[in-house]
């Protein structure tokens, strides 16, 4: 997966994900509403490290809230063998508290060959929800060993190595490096009207095409398809 270097740093925190961004990144342990595909929802206290957001996409850490209560009131750490592990397709989404919301989603990396490009269940960032989704997705940056980074450096790193993902309903999401924006707003006759009629020429410049290029750079435009995406779901209500 290509990485994308953003012309403005953090730019990607600027927008509705600012939530992220005011969290501290020193801090591990958050609270958070989730809900389980079994139906149940709890709150719970939930491991996310701010640099590290690729880690809770394959794999959820929780704690009890009580024991995580009587562990600090008593200055100790949390054991992590006390915390219980779940995989994406046992989740239905996380809230993190003061935080970004993780869904999970089904994707599958088309520029990848072989298992993969077979769609997989991930606990994805969700940007947009509705009939029509946004997330972002992590990649694990190259590791620089002894090597050590500001909390700036750190986030900076966690926004060059992401990614889009347009999903519709409960289908497979898709990069939006490979798909082209069109297919999934054409059947609200309104808003691809509104698209193919100049509306909306940010979309139309960064995501109308199948054929990007080197220079194809989606979280520059993220406002504009955050907007479109907004619009469809309100009209497709």
């Amino acid at each position: 997966m290509k990485k994308h270097l953003l012309l403005i740093p953090l730019l990607v925190f600027s927008l509705n994900i600012s939530a992220q961004m005011e969290m501290d990144s020193t801090e591990v342990f958050h609270n958070a509403l989730i809900k389980y595909s079994n139906g149940d929802e709890k709150e719970q206290v939930v491991y996310f490290r701010v640099k590290d957001p690729a880690s809770l996409q394959r794999k959820l850490q929780v704690a009890d809230k009580e024991y995580y209560e009587s562990r600090v009131n008593a200055g100790k750490r949390v054991q992590f063998r006390k915390l219980e592990n779940y995989k994406p397709k046992e989740v239905e989404y996380v809230k993190i508290e003061n935080g970004p919301t993780f869904r999970t989603s089904k994707y599958a990396d088309l520029s990848e060959l072989g298992l993969g490009s077979i769609p997989k269940k991930y606990l994805l960032h969700e940007i947009v929800g509705g009939k029509l989704q946004i997330y972002m997705i992590y990649f694990d940056p190259p590791l620089e060993p002894g090597k050590e980074f500001s909390r700036q450096e750190q986030l900076a790193k966690v926004v060059e190595y992401s990614d889009l993902i347009i999903a519709k309903g409960d289908e497979t999401g898709k990069n939006l490096e490979a798909a082209k924006i069109d297919g999934f707003i054409s059947d609200n006759e309104e808003i691809y009207q509104a698209y193919q009629n100049g509306e909306y020429p940010k979309v139309k410049a960064a995501y109308g095409s199948l054929l990007k290029g080197e220079a194809y750079d989606p979280l520059n435009n993220l406002d504009a398809l955050i907007k479109i995406v907004n619009d469809y779901n309100q009209a497709s209500n």
